[in-house]
């Protein structure tokens, strides 16, 4: 854990000095990525493919409830 508090330091210094600005959503999401690759013990990319289905099965849930009539 204590990896991905140094991961966030850096960041976190060059949105304060503004030497080096980031969209701040890009980098939250970014950094929640790699926390959950830490926590998980799995790879980013194995991440973003978690992102990427829930994202699926997101869409296909609010299709379905639109055929519905919910």
């Amino acid at each position: 854990m204590a990896a991905v508090f140094e991961l966030l330091r850096p960041h976190k210094k060059a949105i304060l000095q503004g030497s080096f600005r980031e969209d701040a959503a890009s980098l939250e999401l970014q950094t929640a990525k790699e926390i959950l690759a830490e926590v998980l013990s799995i790879r980013l990319t194995d991440v973003d493919e978690m992102i990427a289905n829930r994202f699926e099965d997101g869409a296909r849930d609010e299709e379905a409830g639109k055929e519905k009539g919910l």
